[in-house]
């Protein structure tokens, strides 16, 4: 069996991008204006939260029958509220948190959960903005859009566990 051949610009150019990536260390708590902007960002998405549940609830309570989809869409976003109103307190008392606990938090991951809770609300209010229109085509058209509602809604799901994860984090 033959060794494997390395060459020595390859390796020298590995090991310089593995340097960078380990001398890279994620960002800890944000500074005061990223703080803001976080804010910002949680003060943005309650009443685009809002606005879903309210759309999902009317939906529910105008459709026989509605789809059990709807449902769990709703408690799904009922439940980030929960998350983002827990989020805006904690922000509020953010210097009462020791700092080995706000040094656990990430930037990154804030910024991540954050900013893709947003792209999943917007995705969702639109999809809900087509689906639940309410005529006789509503169940056809709740039914071509449930995969992408399914899926939205999972993955609010996942960031609503992300911020949840964050909180206790923090609070512990």
């Amino acid at each position: 069996m033959a060794e494997p051949v390395f060459h020595p610009r390859i390796e020298v150019a590995t090991s310089h991008r593995l340097q960078r990536l380990h001398d890279h260390e994620p960002e800890k708590m944000p500074e005061p204006f990223t703080l803001l902007a976080l804010a910002s960002a949680v003060v943005g998405l309650l009443p685009t939260a809002g606005k879903v549940a309210t759309v999902l609830s009317g939906y529910i309570s105008t459709v026989t029958d509605a789809p059990r989809l709807a449902h769990a869409a709703l408690v799904t976003v009922n439940d980030m509220r929960l998350a983002l109103v827990a989020v805006e307190h904690l922000l509020q008392t953010l210097d009462n948190v020791p700092p080995h606990r706000r040094d656990m938090v990430q930037l990154d991951h804030l910024v991540f959960i954050f900013t893709h809770s947003v792209l999943t609300f917007s995705e969702l209010e639109a999809l809900l903005r087509k689906a639940t229109v309410e005529n006789v085509l509503s169940r056809l058209r709740w039914s071509f859009a449930e995969k992408k509602i399914q899926r939205a809604t999972e993955l609010l799901e996942k960031h609503t566990s992300s911020i949840l994860l964050i909180l206790n984090i923090l609070q512990w």
